[in-house]
This record gives structure tokens, C-alpha cells and sequence, in this order.
């Protein structure tokens, strides 16, 4: 294995971990409301980083992002089903913006 095989398999490898641990912290708090620049700070990543990794967790249909930039857990597994879930993810996203 060369030096720049390992590297980028340890790049691959830490992002993987930062993905799994972020969707941990949102599933295990799902009223957790955070902008960018305060995820930034929380989990201890470079600006890019991050927005990379809400940016796919908001395209995966995991991650709201609200008008006034912060991400919250989506509940609802389809935006537009009258359910139980849509209640506290509206609730939740409601929450969010009046915080901002």
C-alpha cells in the first residue's frame, strides 16, 4: 500500500466515522437545531467539512434545513404525509426559526 493509498483511506475512513457519529447525535436528539458555523464549533470540523456533510444529510432526505439556515432531524419520512411525525417535524422546525 503506497503513502497516498493510506492517507486517503484514512481521509475516507475519518469522514465515514464523522458521518456515522453526526447521524447518531441527530437521531439521539431529535429536537437538536444547529446552523453550520455552530455544528462547526460543536464537532470540531473545518467550515467545508461540515457543510459537506449537512449538504448530503439535507440531499439523503435525513436533515430540514430551515429558511434561516439551521439543520434539524427530519422526522417525516415524506414532506407532504399528514402524519404523526410531520407534527413534530413542523413543531420542531418551528421551534428552530423562532431560536434564530
Amino acid at each position: 500500500m503506497s503513502i497516498v493509498t493510506a492517507t486517503q483511506s484514512d481521509g475516507a475512513r475519518r469522514v465515514r466515522d464523522w458521518v456515522q457519529l453526526i447521524r447518531q447525535q441527530f437521531q439521539q436528539t431529535p429536537h437538536l437545531c444547529v446552523t453550520a458555523e455552530q455544528a462547526s464549533r460543536l464537532w470540531g470540523l473545518e467550515t467545508a467539512e461540515i457543510d459537506a456533510v449537512l449538504s448530503a444529510f439535507v440531499d439523503a432526505h435525513l436533515l430540514n434545513r430551515t429558511r434561516g439556515g439551521a439543520y434539524t432531524l427530519r422526522l417525516d419520512p415524506a414532506p407532504h404525509s399528514p402524519t404523526a411525525f410531520g407534527v413534530v417535524a413542523r413543531t420542531t422546525w418551528q421551534r428552530c426559526e423562532q431560536r434564530l
